[in-house]
């Protein structure tokens, strides 16, 4: 793995038993490249071999992975999205043609991000639903968990806006990764492996009420824990097929989380239910299932050029 020497915080890097380097110019001898997308950065690795353009952003195409944000005027855009996402979305459409013709192939995650190559790979993210599994009881006060980084178009704040508006007495809202301190929201700080698992199912709903996205994990996480998600209707999450609750506004998700809190207090089977059909549905994207699609994308790429 060669990455750019960004500042990382050590205890967020994936601990991964292959060689990795970081430095601001690379030359890689490999079978096959995949770059995880960003303009302009990938030509900072030097590669003789085939490429593969991943591309994990909504920037790239947020016409099909968000609400409207291809058509924001720049200011609105420097504010939400800050001044990298900006600068990449303005080059991007003057020069998408150039960046991707480089490539031999194209990754997307989800089939809403719309792109022209000859040679494209729609492959999902994936899971691992024996690590993502319900291994804990459900809280005895209703929770709603938000997973994610605080951030405008993750939603951070349509999900305060909700707990601000239901009564605390009923309801506990708790965020992971996001250091929200609004009250009545409670900060969980940064999870991983086991804790965040049980966060997920202690959970009895998860909102993701972003604004762009292309295939969250979070939504994968926590259905593999057996807790239903409420999200946004964005294409790219309704071409996930999962049995996801959609809702739009704070008032809508708030009008969700009372029929899911209703359902969990006076039908406990049904919900019940719900919470084992989300953990079956999840299972379609486990890492046994997808993980074989990458590894025949990248077969692929590298035997068409020999």
């Amino acid at each position: 793995m060669y990455s750019l020497p960004f500042n990382r915080k050590l205890e967020r890097a994936p601990l991964v038993n292959h060689h990795h380097r970081e430095a601001w110019k690379h030359s890689v001898d490999a079978d096959v490249a995949y770059f995880v997308y960003a303009p302009l950065v990938w030509r900072l690795f030097s590669v003789s071999c085939p490429k593969i353009a991943g591309l994990h952003s909504f920037i790239v195409d947020p016409a099909g992975s968000s609400e409207g944000l291809d058509s924001i005027p720049i200011w609105r855009s420097l504010r939400y999205l800050g001044l990298k996402s900006t600068i990449a979305g303005r080059y991007l459409k003057h020069a998408r043609m150039t960046e991707f013709s480089s490539f031999d192939a194209i990754h997307t995650l989800s089939k809403s991000t719309r792109i022209s190559h000859p040679n494209i790979f729609h492959i999902p993210s994936f899971v691992d639903t024996e690590m993502y599994r319900p291994i804990s009881q459900k809280t005895s006060r209703f929770t709603v968990l938000f997973s994610g980084r605080g951030d405008w178009t993750k939603g951070i704040g349509t999900f305060i806006e909700i707990a601000q508006l239901l009564p605390a007495d009923c309801y506990r809202f708790e965020t992971v990764g996001t250091a929200a301190k609004t009250r009545p929201v409670h900060d969980m700080g940064f999870m991983s492996g086991e804790d965040l698992v049980r966060a997920y199912s202690e959970a009895h709903c998860l909102v993701h009420p972003s604004r762009a996205d292309v295939c969250p994990l979070s939504i994968l996480e926590s259905l593999a824990c057996g807790t239903p998600v409420i999200t946004t209707p964005l294409s790219s999450h309704q071409r996930l097929r999962l049995p996801l609750i959609y809702a739009q506004t704070v008032t809508q998700m708030a009008h969700q989380l009372n029929i899911l809190r209703e359902l969990w207090m006076h039908r406990p089977d049904d919900y019940a239910k719900l919470s084992r059909n989300a953990r079956i549905a999840a299972v379609a994207y486990d890492v046994n299932t997808i993980g074989p699609m990458y590894e025949k994308m990248l077969e692929s790429v590298r035997r068409s050029q020999l």
